[in-house]
């Protein structure tokens, strides 16, 4: 019999409702319903009251299968010392309602709990770590590829600022050569030029395209001034003042344009020398991966 059948065998045995004994141990009639179907299990406490009520002993509700005579006759015949000891009934499972004896916790501290249940727990647990650790593991895995991707175009942005440096300083340095020599000049005088003139167009055409001290110097120049306005009268002659101020001021405005964009880019190529190693570095710089 298990626990639900000899529940409910005390109860009619005791002329008791479900009702009845529910009131008795503090409980519905549909937990009790519940328990003599075998659905689900009291707690200890409750299991205590109910032997105390009953007045039959906890041991009473452990799980049997109700030997036969011959099981029992053959049991009998065994020898007295042959007979394992009765252990102590400590409890029923916290978990799974199962009934406990000393020596069954599977766990440590106070808490009721069978090997099962311990077993499934501990299943749990490893299953959210693994799962934790996946997790983990993707996220890393999309942070390398993020800095790979990174790294792909700090690349080559540096190698098409070096490419298009190399292609425009080799058409100046033809378009400045090729005159050199038909017109025969100093030749010391035109290779230090024209190396000059090199080195100054590379290092500068390339940090145009990287970006850094070079490039936010020279986009300072083409500084527009705002032009003071223009007081004129409301006939032929104010017109025809108006209309004459305003184009000269325009083209002051793009003197001063010129001019703050050429002095710019002049210091942002005389210093281009000195920034482009570091703005190489920094451009090629390598992620470690």
């Amino acid at each position: 019999m298990n626990y639900g059948e000899k529940i409910a065998a005390l109860r009619k045995k005791n002329d008791m409702t479900q009702a009845q004994l529910g009131d008795a141990l503090n409980v519905t009639y549909q937990a009790v319903s519940k328990w003599e179907r075998d659905e689900t299990h009291p707690d200890f406490e409750t299991m205590s009251k109910i032997a105390k009520l009953f007045r039959v002993p906890l041991s009473y509700f452990e799980e049997d299968n109700e030997p036969s005579s011959d099981s029992e006759n053959a049991r009998a015949q065994q020898p007295a010392e042959a007979a394992a000891p009765a252990r102590e009934l400590i409890g029923v499972c916290t978990v799974c309602g199962k009934a406990m004896y000393e020596g069954d916790n599977a766990d440590d501290d106070s808490k009721l709990i069978c090997d099962a249940c311990a077993q499934k727990q501990k299943q749990a647990i490893l299953a959210a770590q693994k799962a934790e650790q996946e997790r983990n593991a993707r996220e890393e895995e999309e942070k390398r590829k993020k800095l790979a991707a990174e790294n792909y175009s700090r690349k080559r942005k540096r190698n098409r600022g070096l490419i298009w440096s190399a292609v425009i300083t080799g058409a100046l340095l033809i378009a400045c050569v090729v005159p050199l020599c038909i017109t025969q000049t100093d030749v010391l005088f035109s290779v230090g030029g024209t190396v000059c003139l090199a080195l100054f167009t590379y290092t500068f055409v390339s940090q145009l395209f990287w970006g850094g001290a070079v490039r936010t110097v020279c986009l300072a120049g083409g500084w527009i001034a705002d032009m003071p306005g223009v007081i004129f009268t409301l006939d032929l002659d104010g017109i025809i003042f108006l209309i004459v101020a305003k184009i000269l001021f325009a083209f002051l405005k793009l003197l001063f344009f010129v001019f703050t964009a050429l002095v710019c880019a002049i210091g942002a190529m005389l210093i281009s020398p000195f920034t482009f190693i570091p703005a190489l570095v920094r451009t090629g710089k390598t992620i470690k991966q």
